[in-house]
């Protein structure tokens, strides 16, 4: 049981650190990314997230934590984060696409079968992502996953868009509305229930379809306080609709989700 405990522990850990990179990576500085010239040679920032949110997604439980975080890009169109990287293929300042690699750490469930639940699943995930601004204030974005779920043959696709407010001066107020779908293979370790998992926790057997898995409302205020420090300060609401709202295991639909990042740039 102690061993059970440790390595679910420093599991929780390494999630918290892609999670909280994930919040650095997609907060309003890379809604500015098609506007920024490469650099030179590379640009680096590193900082800390401090996050609110549910446990996972659709529980009613809450966990607060707080991790490191570094992010970089380079003159010939790479980037990256703590489990994340891509490329930018594009020589239009106002367009970004090209390659991404994620890496996914998925905490295994209570009722999976066997040893099953000792051993996390990690998986690299494969796809490609699209940025474009349309104007200043506004940009439009997606991004493709393959390689999640059971058998790596999870998919999911994310389309949003980035809307900025100047408040005051090196004050910025972000709206990113936000659209996530996933097939079936994506959605069954999350939300559905096998009939070996039905009878372990007493849950009809229930299966997750492809669509539309949920809607998200992110606002952010950010703050250029100075050449190298950032700071942003944000709240999010989730909305789980379709297969996914309806699973047995979905205890709460809408979650809320508060946000602090604090970034340094080299």
């Amino acid at each position: 049981m102690t061993t059970r405990h440790s390595r679910r522990a420093r599991l929780r850990r390494l999630s918290i650190a892609l999670a909280a990179a994930a919040i650095a990576a997609c907060g309003p500085a890379a809604a500015q990314f098609a506007a920024r010239p490469l650099p030179t040679t590379k640009e680096v920032t590193a900082g800390i997230a401090i996050v609110d949110a549910p446990k996972r997604e659709g529980s009613r439980e809450r966990d607060v934590f707080a991790a490191p975080w570094v992010t970089g890009r380079w003159s010939n169109g790479l980037f990256a984060t703590i489990g994340r990287a891509g490329w930018n293929a594009s020589s239009d300042p106002t367009l970004d696409y090209g390659p991404l690699l994620a890496l996914s750490v998925q905490e295994r469930r209570d009722d999976d079968p066997g040893d099953s639940r000792d051993r996390p699943r990690f998986r690299i995930l494969g796809g490609g992502f699209v940025r474009w601004m349309f104007s200043r204030e506004v940009y439009l974005r997606s991004d493709l996953l393959y390689g999640g779920g059971d058998r790596r043959r999870g998919l999911q696709a994310t389309v949003g868009a980035d809307f900025g407010f100047d408040l005051a001066s090196h004050h910025t107020l972000w709206i990113r509305p936000e659209a996530v779908f996933a097939n079936a293979a994506y959605m069954a370790p999350t939300f559905g229930v096998t009939a070996e998992q039905s009878r372990l926790d007493g849950f009809a057997p229930y299966r997750a379809g492809a669509g539309l898995k949920s809607l998200e409302l992110t606002a952010v205020w950010s703050w250029e306080a100075s050449r190298k420090w950032d700071f942003d300060f944000g709240a999010g609401v989730d909305h789980l609709v379709g297969s996914a709202a309806r699973s047995p295991l979905t205890r709460q639909r809408t979650a809320v989700t508060a946000t602090f990042s604090a970034g340094y740039h080299f």
